[in-house]
């Protein structure tokens, strides 16, 4: 699918022509299949270290950390200082949002829309064992610290419900694809990963649309105050796809005709709704219910 020039090089400081370099090569070797890059940090050289990626993919692991303070590092977690696994992260799923519309911009800002792609990269590991932490200076024999508890910036791995979320909060924001760290993980976000897979079909021909599409699909991303994140995406063909997610820890409800009036759109009268992606989400009456971090996808028309 895609080759992998660098993991994080600005974490770790990398020569700013590394990944720019490799992917040149890569595609003399293969014009046919993109190279791709992820980056670490929200802003440390960004446009050094991503200029001529074809897909940029964004990092933001914030499940079980601490935004405040390392507990690898021993110190605080400011703008200025501090890893603590998610750069200038709060531990929510609005981490990943923010980070989507940072590299949106900074992508518009550099005149790269045209040739450079985000996609995402939802967190599947966390927890004891999840990732050793390198201690560069350190003796070879005691390069990488595997043992302690402390040493985890992840406190947890993630549940398949929120995979499921941090997947379609970037997609709303406009990832354009999705890879994810890592293998092997729970049946549990395994089982949400192949939920999702098999509701492509349905989904990508709204997804991978535009209003220059035949037929066009104007997209609107629509964030309610109470932490519900929807992706409305309306076809001249009188389709509409609506994804969305809860991003809170309890039930959370809202309207179909405020979702649908966000978007500038009105609620398609015939045709639906049709369930295409079920993650536990329901539209009952007039209403999308959604439990604790529950999603769902429906193609009205």
């Amino acid at each position: 699918m895609l080759y992998y020039t660098a993991d994080e090089p600005d974490g770790s400081e990398d020569p700013f022509t590394a990944p720019a370099s490799a992917a040149t090569h890569i595609n003399l070797l293969d014009p046919y299949r993109p190279s791709s890059l992820v980056l670490n940090c929200q802003d440390y050289f960004f446009s050094e270290y991503a200029a001529g990626t074809p897909v940029l993919m964004q990092d933001a692991y914030p499940i079980g950390i601490n935004g405040t303070y390392s507990v690898v590092w021993n110190t605080s977690c400011t703008p200025d200082q501090g890893d603590g696994g998610c750069d200038n992260c709060v531990g929510d799923f609005e981490d990943i949002r923010n980070r989507m519309d940072d590299f949106a911009t900074r992508r518009e800002v550099l005149g790269w829309e045209r040739s450079t792609t985000v996609w995402t990269l939802p967190q599947a590991f966390g927890g004891p064992g999840s990732r050793c932490v390198e201690f560069p200076s350190a003796p070879r024999a005691s390069k990488v610290d595997c043992s302690p508890a402390a040493y985890r910036y992840w406190s947890r791995i993630p549940t398949g419900a929120e995979f499921l979320v941090e997947m379609i909060v970037a997609i709303n924001a406009g990832a354009r694809g999705s890879v994810s760290w890592n293998d092997p993980t729970t049946p549990d976000i395994k089982a949400n990963a192949s939920a999702f897979a098999l509701a492509l079909p349905e989904l990508t021909p709204y997804l991978l649309s535009s209003p220059l599409s035949q037929p066009p699909v104007r997209f609107t991303h629509v964030v309610m105050p109470l932490r519900l994140d929807f992706g409305v995406w309306a076809s001249a063909d009188g389709k509409t796809l609506v994804m969305g997610s809860n991003l809170n820890n309890f039930t959370a409800s809202v309207t179909l005709g405020e979702i649908f009036s966000a978007a500038n759109h009105t609620v398609p009268a015939f045709g639906g709704p049709r369930m295409v992606l079920d993650g536990g989400g329901r539209i009952a009456g007039s209403e999308f219910i959604f439990g604790k971090v529950q999603s769902g996808a429906w193609i009205f028309g």
